[in-house]
């Protein structure tokens, strides 16, 4: 004899096991949902801490840059207010000690290069450069924005400090060309995640640094 299930049983049970369908599938679709969001903020982490590293890292050369460049005013006054060749040598010898710096310089008043670690293209003046006139509005250090460098052909930001002679008052600014290639290369010493991209974007919207440094 077949066994004949009510159709109102039938009913139930199809209702049961859809019931039970639809119970899993919201399971897993919170438990994706959940996944993604744990990723989603593991990778908000993970940029934040990453900016913070590159903005510490950054401040860092800002910074030793503000303490050398008073350091090599003081110790060759002389040679950076003379000028010439000799300066040229001295800045040049200064340079092989400081890999991250493009170049060191002193630029007379009127933008006129002084002297350089590296030579000089023909006529070059940087009398428009935002470090070489924050330094003389402020008559203290000073910070310039992205440039590609006239004399280095590399992207850099320069910092820069008014040079004072006893007798004459202001007599020049002293430079740094801070290297921001070399930049990119040091986020590398950084614990990064695989596969992380860090693009260091300045205030106009520049592109600073980015690791891995994209083919040029």
């Amino acid at each position: 004899m077949k066994s004949v299930v009510p159709s109102s049983l039938r009913g139930r049970l199809l209702l049961l096991l859809c019931t039970i369908i639809a119970l899993f599938c919201g399971v897993l679709a919170y438990s994706t949902f959940d996944l993604r969001a744990r990723e989603a903020l593991r990778t908000q982490q993970n940029a934040l801490t990453l900016a913070q590293v590159t903005r510490d890292a950054q401040l860092r050369y800002i910074e030793e840059a503000r303490n050398l460049l008073p350091l090599i005013a003081q110790l060759e006054q002389e040679t950076l207010f003379i000028g010439g060749r000799s300066c040229d040598r001295v800045l040049a010898k200064l340079l092989q000690n400081y890999p991250h710096y493009a170049n060191l310089g002193v630029v007379d008043l009127d933008g006129s290069i002084r002297c350089s670690a590296l030579p000089l293209p023909t006529s070059t003046n940087l009398a428009d450069r935002s470090y070489f006139r924050r330094a003389l509005d402020t008559q203290a250090f000073a910070v310039g924005d992205y440039q590609v460098g006239r004399i280095t052909g590399v992207s850099s930001i320069n910092v820069a400090l008014p040079l004072h002679e006893s007798r004459h008052g202001l007599d020049g600014v002293l430079f740094a060309a801070l290297d921001l290639a070399r930049l990119s290369e040091n986020m590398a010493d950084i614990n990064l995640p695989p596969n992380t991209t860090i693009t260091l974007i300045g205030a106009n919207g520049t592109v600073l640094a980015r690791y891995p440094r994209m083919a040029s």
